[in-house]
């Protein structure tokens, strides 16, 4: 009974198990430590994928406020514009108008000799009476066009902004577009895998050879 325990023990057979045993356990140990290893990277590529997402969103967030801000503004400055063309009626509005946004024009309003100064300015800018160096309707379209020029050049103003925000919001997209693509995330299990069967091709060259 002794020599047969003792014989099994120095058996081939049971070298021969206790070396796959020791394989299979090499590679179960090997598997886990991949499967961990490439569990904790994935877990760092991730973190670092929603970092490039955070701030490209907060980047883009901040520009799209900027953008809203600066339509508003403008909405704001045609808006006075144009209440200005309502408000101005009378020879003398047009003609401080007229002084304010166009300095380098000199109006003179003509005043009849005897007449009251105050009552030849304070009638409409309308009609072809001439009530200044141009006819008041002439001075109510020149006025009126000037501002209408300053409104346009807010409105290209605005637009150049805009169109420069829109540049710095492609900007931000197309970094988060390259960092993501810098950044690959392959499922731990399918690398896993993959290992598992270079090693199991390693063993069968091996017992091949």
């Amino acid at each position: 009974m002794a020599d047969n325990t003792t014989s099994f023990w120095a058996s081939p057979i049971f070298h021969q198990n206790l070396r796959t045993w020791a394989i299979v356990l090499g590679i179960a140990l090997i598997v886990g430590f991949i499967f961990v290893h490439e569990s904790n990277s994935n877990a760092a590529q991730q973190a670092l994928v929603k970092q490039v997402l955070d701030q490209g969103n907060a980047q883009k967030a901040d520009i799209d406020k900027q953008i809203a801000t600066n339509n508003d503004t403008t909405k704001q400055q045609i808006a006075v514009i144009q209440q200005q063309i309502q408000q101005v009626q009378t020879v003398a509005q047009a003609i401080a108008s007229l002084k304010q946004t166009v300095p380098q024009i000199t109006v003179t309003p003509i005043i009849p000799p005897g007449s009251n100064p105050s009552t030849v300015t304070g009638q409409k800018a309308q009609g072809d009476l001439p009530v200044a160096t141009i006819s008041g309707g002439d001075l109510k379209i020149l006025s009126d066009n000037a501002l209408e020029c300053k409104s346009q050049g807010i409105q290209l103003s605005s637009c150049q902004q805009q169109v420069i925000l829109e540049q710095q919001k492609e900007v931000v997209l197309q970094t988060q577009v390259d960092a993501l693509k810098k950044v690959k995330v392959v499922p731990a299990w399918k690398k896993t895998l993959t290992t598992i069967g270079h090693i199991a091709l390693g063993i069968a060259i091996g017992k091949v050879i």
